[in-house]
Parts: structure tokens; C-alpha cells; sequence
């Protein structure tokens, strides 16, 4: 449920923010996705 604008649950980001933030449909996305906050946090969990 959203109030005032902000996210309150997981199908809200999903909703709201992936597309609007990766520029992809959600139909585009996978069954899992990997939320970061960084590049280095990629590159630090791929090695």
C-alpha cells in the first residue's frame, strides 16, 4: 500500500521503481533480481 508516496511493500519498488529506474518492463525481469546500491558491491560480491 502506498502513502504519501512512499514504498511500503516489495510489489510497490517493483512496480514503481524498476521500470521507471532500469528503463525495462517487468516482464523483462527474471524470477530473482540482485538490488545494490553501488557498483563496487557487484564487483566485490562477483570476485
Amino acid at each position: 500500500m502506498r502513502f504519501l508516496g512512499i514504498l511500503r511493500t516489495k510489489q510497490d519498488i517493483a512496480t514503481n521503481c524498476l521500470p521507471r529506474c532500469s528503463g525495462m518492463h517487468l516482464d523483462d525481469f527474471g524470477s530473482h533480481i540482485l538490488l545494490i546500491n553501488s557498483w563496487n558491491y557487484l564487483e566485490n560480491f562477483a570476485d
